[in-house]
């Protein structure tokens, strides 16, 4: 999950799927790139809105992946630890 946000402020969630969420007050252009799927289609509309707009993105995690990589890291330490 990406956010695209300038003077801090988010503008938009814009999902691995491509998917954009934002708030009411946030127009997207018309035009928005539909060309693609998946994370080819997420990194061009988010290359579409930065250079209409400017701003930065920040990469996240929502809370199943989170809680995913943190089993992912558990079971690796254990694993190395030969306790697996």
């Amino acid at each position: 999950m990406r956010l695209w946000k300038k003077n801090g402020r988010v503008l938009a969630t814009v999902y691995k799927s491509g998917l954009i969420s934002t708030p009411n007050e946030v127009q997207l252009p018309s035009d928005l790139a539909n060309d693609g799927h998946g994370t080819s289609l997420a990194d061009a509309r988010l290359k579409q809105m930065l250079d209409m707009c400017g701003g930065e993105i920040k990469y996240t995690q929502d809370a199943m992946m989170q809680a995913a990589s943190k089993t992912a890291s558990t079971l690796f330490s254990a694993h190395l630890a030969g306790q697996t």
